[in-house]
């Protein structure tokens, strides 16, 4: 390699190693994991991002410089794509002279180690021979991370009169397990589903720490739907995100913040908070488990509502500027989820304080500043049973057996038994364990289990008394 070209790599690593400090950023230790990975620089390297990703190949981080690239870009699966400046200031724009075919971005079949991050997506405002979609996530495991992705439509002329608007922000397709993590997703429109983001039957996309803000539908036809987001699969999960003045309009407008489809039930929707939406917040005709949410000038259209949604003002530091941080006096702080998987991250130096951005406690805080990533999918231990019997022999092995509840629990666990006149016993399973024990002494026994998995520990206790059993020989009778 020419001397040139190594100082001006290894001056671009070092300085992306100590740059991404803020929470929306991620650093390159965090995909330093990949074995003989390579760093591109656009346009040190080459003069586009999409000739970088050419050359690019799985495990590869293309690193862009900031500025405005006027590209439809294919992604590769595996492939880092991240700006070098975590504010978002190199821009993927559509060009003077937009594309009807493709969107802006799209990964098709890309992999759980595909990442777009800090990006601005910006789609051209209205043209009408754009295509006008931001992202279009196909079959995709892709992660989208601290991105704007706004503007992103198209106009739809009958005449001179504007008659519907065409595109999306994000557009999920297919059976992925795509991740949207606290991305700033604005002003996007559709025709007829989901102007912000829209996922298809099958997806299995955690939609997460996203502010949501001023997207719409719009059409003079039927079936117009989620003005934020629009869901048609029952397996999303949707958790601390702020849905802010989005909306639907036309002659069958429905869920202005989030609509979902007929007979759907997503995994979950927690931990958000909703203003401003219309025609209402939520919208679904069977979905009752809308739980831990802040509603604030909305309502909602769904069967029933689950526990711990609150009405009220959530006081942002300033929302007109979108800062959505929570102010010290927020009914949000703490109202969230309380199972320990929604909790908020711990600060090291306030043990049992939550790490700023989060406020207050270690429960969830609603809004984009709460909960933790890592932890958001993972099913916690409600209880473990210990199953034994409670009496026993000496000088005998005795077995029991813990399991824990759900059998859907996040595995591995760890059950530790603590048993009498025996040394602890740790062992690592799944959703049960066992052990057998004996005792050469009578009396009561005192048997302990702790489970412990990634977000929580839970107890159980068994008594058992152990006795002699005495044999008893009759004499022997010889009959003549």
């Amino acid at each position: 390699m020419e001397p040139k070209r190594f100082l001006k790599m290894l001056g671009l690593l070092v300085a992306v190693g100590m740059m991404f400090v803020s929470q929306g950023a991620t650093t390159m230790a965090m995909h330093g994991e990949q074995n003989n990975a390579n760093v591109v620089i656009v346009p040190g390297d080459y003069a586009t991002i999409q000739e970088a990703i050419n050359h690019a190949v799985e495990g590869d981080t293309v690193l862009v410089a900031p500025g405005t690239y006027y590209e439809h870009i294919t992604m590769k699966s595996g492939i880092i794509l991240s700006c070098s400046d975590p504010s978002n200031s190199c821009v993927i724009s559509e060009s003077a002279s937009p594309s009807l075919n493709t969107a802006l971005v799209t990964c098709t079949n890309c992999s759980a180690g595909t990442l777009i991050e800090n990006f601005t997506i910006k789609g051209a405002d209205g043209n009408q021979y754009a295509y006008g979609v931001g992202v279009e996530l196909v079959n995709s495991h892709t992660r989208l991370l601290n991105n704007q992705i706004r503007d992103n439509y198209r106009m739809v002329y009958s005449g001179t009169y504007i008659v519907a608007y065409s595109g999306q922000g994000i557009k999920i397709v297919g059976e992925g397990k795509p991740r949207i993590i606290r991305n700033f997703i604005y002003n996007n429109r559709s025709y007829n589903f989901g102007g912000g983001i829209s996922i298809d039957s099958g997806s299995e996309a955690v939609i997460y720490g996203n502010i949501i803000k001023g997207n719409r539908i719009f059409n003079w036809g039927p079936d117009c739907d989620g003005g934020g987001l629009a869901i048609k699969s029952n397996k999303v999960v949707v958790s601390n995100n702020i849905f802010d003045g989005n909306w639907a309009s036309g002659n069958s407008e429905r869920g202005g913040g989030i609509f979902i489809a007929p007979g759907i039930v997503p995994k979950y929707i927690g931990n958000n908070i909703f203003l401003n939406n219309d025609p209402y917040a939520v919208e679904s005709d069977n979905f009752d488990g809308l739980s831990y949410n802040l509603f604030f000038n909305n309502e909602t259209a769904v069967p029933s509502l689950g526990p711990g949604n609150i009405i009220g003002e959530p006081k942002f530091v300033n929302p007109v500027v979108n800062d959505y941080h929570l102010m010290n006096e927020s009914p949000a702080i703490d109202s969230g989820d309380p199972q320990p998987n929604h909790n908020d991250p711990e600060d090291p130096d306030n043990p049992g304080l939550a790490l700023y951005p989060a406020l207050g406690g270690l429960r969830n805080d609603m809004g984009a500043y709460g909960g933790q990533e890592e932890l958001l999918l993972l099913i916690p231990i409600d209880d473990v049973t210990i199953s034994a019997p409670f009496a026993g022999e000496v000088n005998q092995n005795i077995h029991f057996l813990a399991e824990v509840n759900p059998d859907t629990a996040t595995i591995p666990i760890t059950y530790t038994w603590q048993v009498s006149e025996h040394d602890p016993v740790t062992q690592i399973t799944g959703i049960s364990d066992e052990v057998s024990f004996l005792w050469t002494t009578t009396g009561e026994k005192t048997i302990s289990v702790t489970a412990t998995s990634a977000t929580n520990t839970v107890t159980d206790v068994h008594t058992i008394l152990i006795l002699v059993t005495y044999k008893v020989f009759l004499p022997l009778t010889v009959t003549p």
